[in-house]
Order: C-alpha cells, then structure tokens, then sequence
C-alpha cells in the first residue's frame, strides 16, 4: 500500500470515528495497524530522503574538491607555459615545429587598469540594483513601516 493510500485511509477512518455505530475495538486495532503502515512507510521515505541528503553533501564535496584541483592545474599549466616561453627565449628557438607539436609565440593585447578610481563613467559596467533581504528583515524588526516587504514565517520538515 502506498503513503497516499494509507494517508487516504487513515483520513477515512478518523471520519468514521464519528459514527456511533463502530466497534472501539476493531477500530483500535484498525486504527493501529494503518497507524503502523503509515509510519513505516514514512521511514522509507525519510530513509530515501536522507540519502538524497547524503548524496547531495558528496555531490558538493566532489565540486568543491574538483574545483580546487581545476585551480590548481590552471596555475600549474600558466607556470609550466611561462618556463617553457623562457627556456625558448634562452636558446633562441621561437619558432619552430615537431613530429607532434608547433611551437612559437603569438602577440596579444589585454588592458591592465592602474587605478579603478579614476575610471570615468563610460567605463563602469552598469548592473541591476539587487535587493538585500537581511537588510530588509533588520529594518522590519526594528518597527520602520515597510509595506512593500513582510516577514513570513514557514514550516519545513525535520528528520534527525
């Protein structure tokens, strides 16, 4: 039986339980059984869930931990691109080729900025006004009228 049938079946018990006519007992132990299926079912559903959870944790571990060697590697291939630019400088080749790769240089141009204060205004990149929940939350609680904004308390579902 599924968590929705039983839900559905408790619910129609509960209103039987109204009906005079009903045996305390039978309904006692109808009552219990269905009771003990829906808790059943629900450690089911919370055993998946705290799987996702799990996996979920991992999930993030793993891109944290493939992020950091992504940066690492980035900066290991900038140095060993530097050394080899160098060594080629030294002995003078610039250019040249092999049976598997074509070395040389190539020219390139990018803008270092000295002083970003002194940046005029065609030269800012204009971006959207982001709204600050914390800073609207300090202000509500602090009694100043803001009918734009509530503060709306939510339940969420805890298995430990």
């Amino acid at each position: 039986m599924t968590l929705y049938e039983l839900t559905n079946d408790l619910l129609a018990l509960q209103a039987e339980a109204e009906n005079v006519d009903i045996n305390d007992e039978v309904f006692r132990d109808t009552l219990e059984g269905l009771a003990g299926a829906f808790e059943d079912k629900c450690d089911g559903w919370a055993k998946w869930i705290r799987g996702m959870e799990n996996d979920i944790k991992g999930l993030k571990e793993e891109e944290a931990r493939l992020k950091a060697r992504r940066e690492r590697l980035t900066v290991a291939m900038t140095k060993a691109k530097i050394a080899l630019g160098d060594y080629m400088t030294i002995v003078g080749k610039r250019k040249f080729k092999t049976t598997l790769f074509n070395y040389g240089f190539r020219k390139s141009e990018h803008v270092v900025v000295l002083d970003a204060t002194k940046a005029p205004e065609w030269a800012l990149v204009k971006q959207p006004p982001k709204i600050s929940l914390t800073a609207i939350k300090e202000h509500i609680e602090k009694g100043e009228d803001v009918d734009w904004a509530e503060i709306v308390e939510t339940e969420s579902l805890q298995i430990k």
